[in-house]
């Protein structure tokens, strides 16, 4: 033998090699013939790079640069389920088939630290130096999986490509998810359309029913004013007549004209909350003061009213009765018990708040000790039936009560 820098050079029975950490070279021919001998000499190599060998032939003297070598390039066989897979042939999974296992069989005629051989997918190499099962996940529609034999020597690489297809699901195809966009398209303007529909029914059947209440509270209106409020009428007048035939002072008589005459008003009252046509809060505080105006030519103290500027919105008929009676009773309770010079009826609105305030200046009540009346509980009735809120405080300087409104606007 014979050691350089770089190389190493052995002598066989075939021939002579080279050897490197990568591979093994042999020289076997020189001039077409081949380079043997049957007894082991060493090999000689001088400063020009040139060898000297000797064979059964002579001494032969060459330069290894000069020499080309063509290792037989390896075979390698990918099978699978045990047959033999063509390169020119795809390979088809089901779509429930992920995973592929394939036998890969080198078939090396030279020396096996010539070449390097490896199977790869996508990002996933594996080097092969003897038969071995690779196993891959394989992704849907088509894929390759390379057998890449690279030469060592030459530093040339040959790649064999096999298909792979994996059978798409239907749900993943586009026909399937050009369909599925436009079924759910119509759903949802099913949805749409249905939700509009309850919407449409159930509006239409609002107004059904607010038409019959109108109907209802006209023909109750009607029949308040033409039946109850002629008689009430008929009565009040008959007494008028009978005062003035007697001429003289009838207190049983003048009461029942007073109580007539107050029932009437009231029932004009009652005929205005239920009429059909749509109530105001501006027009129900323009009653408020029309009223007032009335109980001041009667009453022995001053009743001033005032409102500050409020946001206009809609009652309906319960809400205008209950608010106006709490007031009305307010009012006459004031007059009648306070013993006051002075009554206060103001209406402000505070954000989405209307407040309704009677203030007076008497004697007030002890809120302590004493029992409710009739009026009182009745004005407290009310205020909860329409979801409204009173208070009521009272002492020696007066009394005050304050009806809340939370407004629709």
């Amino acid at each position: 033998t014979n050691w350089n820098d770089t190389n190493l050079w052995i002598s066989g029975v075939t021939g002579i090699y080279q050897y490197s950490d990568k591979y093994i070279r042999p020289y076997t021919y020189i001039n077409g013939f081949p380079m043997k001998e049957y007894n082991q000499n060493s090999v000689y190599k001088n400063e020009g790079g040139y060898l000297y060998y000797s064979g059964v032939n002579g001494v032969v003297k060459f330069h290894p640069d000069s020499v080309q070598f063509f290792p037989n390039v390896p075979t390698v066989l990918v099978e699978r389920n045990g047959k033999k897979i063509d390169s020119s042939q795809t390979i088809h999974l089901n779509f429930d088939q992920s995973e592929i296992h394939l036998n890969i069989h080198p078939v090396l005629l030279s020396d096996q630290n010539l070449f390097k051989i490896d199977v790869g997918f996508d990002t996933h190499w594996t080097s092969i130096t003897s038969p071995k099962i690779v196993s891959f996940n394989i992704p849907f529609g088509q894929s390759q999986i390379q057998v890449t034999i690279t030469d060592l020597v030459h530093q040339t690489d040959s790649t064999t490509h096999y298909s792979i297809y994996r059978a798409i699901p239907f749900w993943k195809k586009t026909w399937f998810m050009v369909v599925s966009i436009v079924v759910f398209i119509f759903l949802i303007m099913g949805i749409i359309s249905f939700i509009g529909f309850i919407k449409t029914k159930k509006q239409l059947q609002l107004e059904k029913s607010e038409r019959q209440i109108n109907e209802e509270r006209l023909r109750i209106s009607n029949e308040l004013h033409d039946n109850i409020g002629a008689r009430l009428t008929h009565i009040i007048s008959s007494l008028d007549v009978e005062m003035y035939r007697n001429k003289t002072e009838n207190n049983s008589i003048e009461t029942i004209n007073s109580f007539a005459r107050d029932t009437m008003s009231q029932l004009r009252e009652t005929i205005w909350a239920v009429s059909d046509k749509a109530i105001f809060f501006s027009e129900f505080a323009t009653r408020i003061e029309q009223y007032i105006e009335q109980i001041n030519d009667l009453s022995s103290c001053a009743i001033e009213f005032n409102q500050t500027h409020f946001t206009d919105f809609e009652l309906n008929p319960v809400q205008t009765i209950n608010y106006y009676r709490i007031v009305q009773e307010a009012i006459n309770n004031a007059v009648k018990y306070s013993e006051a010079d002075e009554i206060m009826v103001s209406i402000s609105q505070v954000e989405s708040k209307i407040n309704i305030i009677i203030k007076d200046n008497g004697k007030g009540f002890d809120m302590k000790n004493m029992r409710f009346g009739t009026g009182l509980k009745g004005m407290k009735i009310r205020a909860e039936e329409v979801n409204s809120i009173l208070k009521i405080s009272s002492s020696p300087n007066g009394t005050v009560i304050i009806l809340t409104i939370i407004s629709t606007f």
